[in-house]
């Protein structure tokens, strides 16, 4: 039954899209009428609905792009590599097998662990455990008469290790609010530290602080971190404090990292120890790690030539 002052009915009028004749449903309340159909028949109803849904995406995926990008700028991605992703790493399973090396395989990798990362990673840690960590590392070794020499400065890490970035940048849908990705070398980590210590009173006020650089770079989601152990330091026990402040950090919160270092296993075990003997970072970053770390093989593309 109707409400007083209410009646709906139904009328043939014109489509005002296509001037086909239509069953329109029509309701007045008291002396206004009200269309429901929108003044057109059907089937112009179903296509103008979907031409509005398919503008509404489109301004979405625009927003999803424009913040995509400054999200690269803002995330520490160097200017070089913001247009080097997997598309440009240069890989051939078949110069590995003749040359011994495993550019391929460390292209996989990294492929399969960008499209695997949780996107909405807060969500994800409601299960209590942290997406794995990945350390790149390469070492110099001497070449054969069959082999070109692998070179440990120029094999793609920083490539890969950005790539990673690129596309959990791309694949990400709105999901959260805050940027997700973070990329940093180790020196530029130190270079800010450092820089705090001779702040002005005033710039004290404005600037962030050694304690809040670190803490912003540990509850990033994901962390890039490059050139680990690139640099001598004057000061050992610098470098031990402050990667172990991040690196403890991200481990106890589950937020997986990834690292490229040119420093073997055991050498990158004693310099994170510094000269006090203290493993603690090494075996997180391990145990992070899965219990491994990968080992590149291949030529040095900035020698090239």
């Amino acid at each position: 039954m109707e409400p007083p002052g209410v009646k709906t009915f139904e009328r043939k009028q014109e489509c005002q899209d296509c001037a086909a004749e239509y069953t329109a449903t029509v309701s007045r309340i008291y002396s206004t009428e009200l269309e429901l159909s929108g003044k057109r028949c059907p089937a112009c109803r179903e296509k103008y609905w979907a031409e509005v849904a398919a503008e509404e995406e489109a301004e979405h995926q625009l927003k999803l792009a424009q913040t995509r990008r400054e999200w690269r700028v803002k995330s520490g991605i160097a200017p070089k590599f913001l247009t080097e992703d997997f598309s440009t790493y240069k890989h051939d399973p078949v110069t590995d097998k003749k040359k011994g090396w495993n550019l391929n395989e460390a292209y996989e990798l990294c492929r399969d662990y960008a499209e695997r990362f949780p996107v909405d990673y807060k969500t994800s840690l409601r299960g209590g455990k942290a997406y794995p960590s990945l350390l790149l590392y390469s070492l110099e070794e001497a070449g054969t008469k069959d082999r070109i020499a692998t070179d440990s400065w120029g094999v793609g890490k920083t490539h890969l290790a950005t790539a990673i970035a690129h596309r959990i940048i791309d694949r990400w849908q709105g999901e959260t609010e805050t940027r997700i990705v973070d990329v940093i070398s180790e020196p530029e980590l130190f270079a800010k530290i450092q820089a705090t210590f001779s702040y002005s009173q005033e710039e004290r006020q404005h600037l962030p602080s050694a304690d809040q650089i670190v803490q912003g770079l540990t509850y990033r989601p994901w962390l890039v971190l490059d050139d680990m152990g690139k640099e001598e330091r004057k000061d050992p026990q610098f470098v031990q404090r402050t990667l172990f402040g991040l690196v403890d950090g991200r481990y106890k919160l589950l937020r997986p990292m990834v690292i490229t270092t040119n420093k073997s296993p055991e050498a990158l075990r004693k310099y994170l120890a510094g000269n006090t003997g203290d493993e603690a970072v090494f075996s997180r970053l391990l145990e992070m790690c899965g219990g491994e770390f990968f080992r590149i093989r291949g030529q040095d593309y900035r020698r090239k030539g």
